[in-house]
């Protein structure tokens, strides 16, 4: 391939670049103004007309924002600052002006050199643009011209007739013509009068005229008088007749104001004609008001209308008080016209105006400021009406103060007649907080209230009050309480019935019968009504307008079936019960409030919703008891305006209890010395507290386990009653074991600790113990009762291991065992109430390592032993005469303080000489390794019903261990 010469190729590149590169677009214009003019010459009969747009550019020519900081000065406009565009050559840029029809109009820089003015070395600029031309002469500002002017009437008062180039707007567009491309702006459209639309709301008498114009880009063309008001006159011409009705003076409803408060931009407007011809055809424009001495009449189009001939009215007969309810009625009507006319009704239904009893506005006060006077006692002279009571009032401005920085204050009405209001008053007012009390006001009549948070600024309130007595003599009274509850007050009015019903009218349409019912209407409400007919023709008419009274809301109801719900449940069981409730014309939802303090009952739902009451809806209740016996609670049913239902809630806790079975003394583990008692009990075992036996028996008390902590809470000082001083921080003082901590206790009269009160949680906590031995099990034994009627429970707890026990109102022993405790030093136990108003007394704590079950203890002598605190089924009775018989039975105590015995069984021990050998451990008639295993374990286990402990005591020494183990091993190899 040949290559091209370097510099044929440098110009080639340059010339693509040139020819890629876009065209500049022109930037738009934006219109300040439009002046229009014409002059005419008696002297030789002629007449000029002149009309100029004046620009503003808003971008550069490149359509970049231009910044007003370059110098240089052009007729009227001032302009400063220093320009960074590429310029346009100003040969090629031309305009286009559009009218109406959006015909162009060209203008050439050529042909008007006088509209680019240099503004700034190598800028220019075009500031004055012509929009039409017909051969005149071409002046700075623009050209004249005949044939474009909007001074028609002026004009024709010299015999010239002048056809207008446009009647409502026109456009500028910048053009830019470069090597054979065009490049334009946009086309900025200006409108010049008003926008006359076709008629609407036509009927047989009148029709609506409606026009606008917009804010921007409209221009009034001097549309003001001195007054200052812009806006508009209204021309209405009977087509036939030809007369003429000029409305005058139809203020525009917005305009926008320059920077020298004059009109600038004016907003259209409507204009209801009314008491026109019927079927007469009316020709009708608008036409701008402005200073007559700017000459000129600015009028819009010419619309036609033609009104239709009216038709019979239907006649809207009075209501039918058969059909009216506290909610709704029947409208009906009549109408002498063929039905093929009528399309169909629209009924216009409208809360009337409800005539106060009481209007007082203070009108009496003369005050400009707050005073300090109390005026109370002598109201009426401030009042328009008399007989106005109160407390704590003073004069302000424009009305009246009440409370002061100590009272509340109040505001009593004069006697009033209520007798025909069924039961419903409106209270409006006008008023609001002083400075920054933001008082809640509350508005009562009788026993009816309701309260009105108040704002900081002046503003209407209305109350409305259901069930007011129904007779006269009564007073509404607006009041606040407590110490800056300031309010003020400007006017008062008092009505009967809702006069806060909305005045928004209800409208039903295409109704195609005579009648129509009207529903979901406020009660005790008077409502004004109407019909309109629609005819076919697009014609309508209306009724005459009646009134009818709803009847007054009827009161809300509440009942609950059964009023008394009674449930039965053995201990330990939960059970439920339902009843229903059902509501008649409520106004809210149903709440129900369970008062319980036994916390045994529990209920759902506790809020029925307003369509499920009116439906019947069913709660259920749940009892759980926690302690034997009987039990009550109650409910209260409520919802605004019904009177309460209180629903009784009897539960009885029975404990299932029977006698527990002694079983005969099983051979195995009879010995001379010893015996098994076995029993059985059909009673849950969380039923039962623990057992006694009855057995003839020496006394002996087993071993117990460690014993970590025993405190009596001892004092020598006892008070005779309940102490009110928490002695929490000062525990010491009142035991036997220092290191005791805890809150909310008081020293109980007659010895012990009182924990918690009615609004403390009470509790104490033991000094630190060494637990190291306890095996992850700690036994908490303790005395305690619930305080009064309080019904409570204890809590108690070590480390995270916790237990709650139910109190009797009688002091009792407790014994709780607490498994899964850190085994380690420095431990604490807590016992404490399950909160405020469970109160109770603790009178002595033991603290145990490992399982210490209730304490075995035998009492008696050596024929009569009893044996008590036992909590297994069975018990092994040692130590007692060889070849001694004895009778035996169990007494079980049940948790509810009943006990029930067994039957009873004997027993005979073995003699001294029980026939089997010395040594024979297991009674098999040999003496061999299994009765050595049979001894072991009894001594590990600590078990001596495992095998015979008659037998097993080979050394004399009177107890089983080691060595009896080694001699009958001896006596084993020695055989």
């Amino acid at each position: 391939m040949k290559k091209l010469p370097l510099l044929l190729l440098m110009m080639t590149v340059l010339a693509f670049t040139s020819m890629a590169q876009a065209l500049p677009r022109p930037m738009n214009s934006s219109i300040e103004e439009w002046v229009d003019g014409a002059n005419y010459d008696e002297r030789d009969g002629t007449y000029t007309t002149s009309a100029m747009i004046h620009l503003k550019y808003g971008t550069d020519l490149m359509g970049n924002p231009v910044a007003d900081d370059y110098p240089g000065f052009y007729g009227d406009e001032l302009i400063t600052g220093e320009l960074t565009y590429t310029l346009l050559d100003p040969d090629k840029l031309f305009y286009r002006i559009y009218t109406d029809n959006d015909i162009p109009f060209v203008f050439t820089s050529d042909v008007y050199p006088a509209l680019f003015a240099d503004v700034y070395p190598g800028m220019q600029e075009a500031t004055l643009i012509p929009f039409g031309y017909n051969g005149g002469d071409i002046e700075y500002w623009g050209p004249h011209f005949p044939g474009l002017t909007n001074h028609v009437e002026e004009l024709a008062e010299f015999g010239i007739v002048v056809e207008p180039f446009f009647t409502w707007r026109i456009g500028v567009q910048m053009v830019y013509i470069d090597n054979g491309q065009t490049s334009t702006s946009d086309i900025v459209y200006m409108e010049v009068f008003p926008q006359l639309k076709p008629a609407t709301q036509v009927t047989s008498t009148s029709f609506l005229a409606d026009w606008s114009c917009d804010y921007e880009n409209t221009y009034i063309i001097n549309n003001f008088y001195d007054d200052g008001l812009p806006g508009y006159y209204l021309y209405v011409i009977n087509k036939a007749t030809q007369d003429t009705i000029a409305i005058n003076n139809i203020e525009a409803p917005n305009y926008v104001e320059d920077d020298f408060g004059n009109p600038e931009y004016l907003a259209g407007a409507t204009y209801l004609v009314e008491g026109l011809e019927p079927g007469a055809t009316y020709e009708y424009y608008v036409v701008v008001k402005q200073n007559p001495s700017a000459g000129g009449v600015y009028h819009s189009v010419v619309r036609e209308v033609t009104l239709p001939m009216p038709a019979a009215a239907p006649v809207m007969l009075p209501a039918d008080y058969g059909f009216v309810t506290h909610t709704s009625f029947r409208a009906d009507w009549t109408h002498e016209v063929n039905p093929d006319m009528v399309q169909d009704y629209t009924l216009y239904v409208t809360a009337a105006a409800n005539t106060p009893l009481l209007t007082e506005t203070f009108g009496k006060v003369t005050a400009e400021s707050d005073q300090n006077t109390n005026i109370a006692s002598y109201l009426d002279d401030y009042c328009d009406n008399e007989g106005w009571t109160g407390a704590y009032v003073y004069e302000t401005a424009g009305g009246l103060k009440f409370g002061n920085s100590s009272n509340g204050g109040v505001l009593t009405t004069p006697a009033l007649d209520f007798t025909q209001s069924g039961g419903i008053v409106t209270v409006s007012f006008n008023g609001m907080y002083y400075n920054t009390d933001k008082t809640t006001v509350t508005v009562s009549c009788g026993d009816v209230s309701e309260t009105v948070e108040l704002t900081n600024e002046a503003a209407d309130y209305t109350v409305v009050l259901n069930g007011v007595p129904e007779a006269a003599g009564q007073k509404v009274t607006i009041s606040s309480s407590g110490s800056k509850k300031r309010y003020y007050l400007y006017n008062v009015t008092v009505s009967t019935g809702n006069a806060s019903a909305s005045s928004e009218p209800i409208v039903i349409t295409g109704v195609t019968g005579n009648t129509c019912h009207v529903e979901n209407l406020t009660p005790n409400t008077t409502y004004n009504y109407y019909v309109v007919a629609n005819y076919t023709d697009g014609t309508s008419a209306a009724s005459n307008v009646e009134q009818v009274t709803l009847l007054p809301p009827p009161a809300p109801e509440l009942i609950a079936d059964p009023a008394t719900v009674t449930m039965t449940a053995s201990y330990g069981e939960v059970v439920t019960a339902t009843f229903d409730v059902l509501g008649a014309n409520l106004m809210d939802n149903v709440i129900l409030y369970l008062d319980d303090d036994t916390e045994m009952f529990s209920i759902n739902p506790s809020t029925i919703g307003l369509a499920d009451a009116e439906n019947g809806a069913t709660v259920t209740v749940t009892y759980t008891p926690t302690e034997v016996g009987n039990h009550t609670a109650s409910i209260t049913i409520t919802s605004e305006g019904a009177e309460d239902v209180i629903v009784t809630l009897n539960g009885t806790t029975t404990m299932e209890a029977s006698a527990p079975f002694m079983f005969p003394a099983a051979e195995e583990y009879i010995t001379t010395t010893s015996f098994r008692a076995d029993w059985s009990d059909e009673t849950p075992a969380q039923n039962v507290v623990d057992y006694t036996l009855y057995v003839n028996i020496k006394p002996e008390t087993p071993e117990p386990a460690a014993l970590l902590l025993n405190e009596t809470f001892y004092s020598e000082d006892v008070p005779s009653a309940d102490s009110n001083i928490d002695v929490g921080e000062s525990l010491d003082d009142f035991c036997d074991n220092p290191g005791w901590t805890g809150y909310a206790v008081y020293p109980a009269g007659g010895g012990g600790m009182k924990l918690s009160s009615g609004s403390k949680t009470g509790y104490i906590t033991t000094p630190a113990l060494d637990m190291t031995n306890c095996g992850g099990i700690v036994t908490v034994n303790f005395n305690a009762k619930s305080y009064g009627s309080d019904n409570s429970s204890i809590i108690v707890k070590c480390g995270e291991v916790v237990d709650t026990i139910q109190l009797t109102a009688e002091a009792a022993d407790y014994s709780v065992v607490l498994e899964g405790v850190t085994a380690a030093e420095g431990q604490n136990v807590t016992l404490s109430g399950v909160r405020n108003g469970k109160r109770l007394y603790i009178y002595g704590v033991q603290i145990y390592n490992g399982l210490q079950s209730r304490e075995i203890v035998e009492t008696g002598g050596a024929d009569s032993r009893v044996i008590t605190g036992i909590t297994d089924k069975y018990y092994v009775v040692e130590n007692l005469t060889p070849g001694a018989t004895y009778t035996y039975y169990v007494e079980a105590n049940y948790i509810n303080n009943t006990k029930a015995a067994s039957n009873v069984e004997e027993v005979t021990l073995l003699a001294d000489g029980h026939g089997f050998e010395l040594g024979d451990v297991n009674h098999d008639r040999q003496i061999n390794v299994t009765d050595v295993t049979t001894l072991i374990a009894m001594i590990l286990q600590s078990d001596y019903t495992l095998g015979c402990p008659i037998c097993g005591e080979l050394t004399g020494e009177g107890e089983i261990n080691v060595t009896d183990v080694t001699a009958l091993i001896a006596k084993i190899l020695n055989q």
